[in-house]
């Protein structure tokens, strides 16, 4: 699939950055015809933060394969109270990933 993938710089599109984060995609099918979408910006960005529950979707999807429920429950706790918390509590809840399950 690399060798089908294209990446071009748009001078344009870096011009727009910081305030936004353009990007175009452009699909070719084998018959010819051309899909095609811009975007000024991805859902998390700072134009279009994600909610905290969707936040927590996303991590829960991405972290079962290496966490058990015990342990992501804990590190989604420890970081929703960042600003009340020690980092070295965060830190070792983050050295036992990959180590349950």
């Amino acid at each position: 699939m690399l060798r089908k993938i294209q990446v071009q710089p748009d001078t344009e599109f870096s011009r727009r950055f910081p305030d936004e984060m353009p990007m175009r995609i452009r699909i070719v099918l084998r018959d010819g015809r051309t899909i095609s979408v811009e975007k000024g910006d991805y859902e998390g960005f700072h134009t279009r933060p994600m909610s905290w529950d969707h936040v927590v979707e996303k991590y829960e999807r991405l972290a079962t394969p290496y966490a058990d429920t015990e342990l992501r429950r804990a590190i989604v706790q420890a970081v929703a109270g960042l600003e009340t918390i020690r980092i070295r509590e965060l830190t070792q809840l983050l050295v036992q990933v990959g180590r349950r399950n």
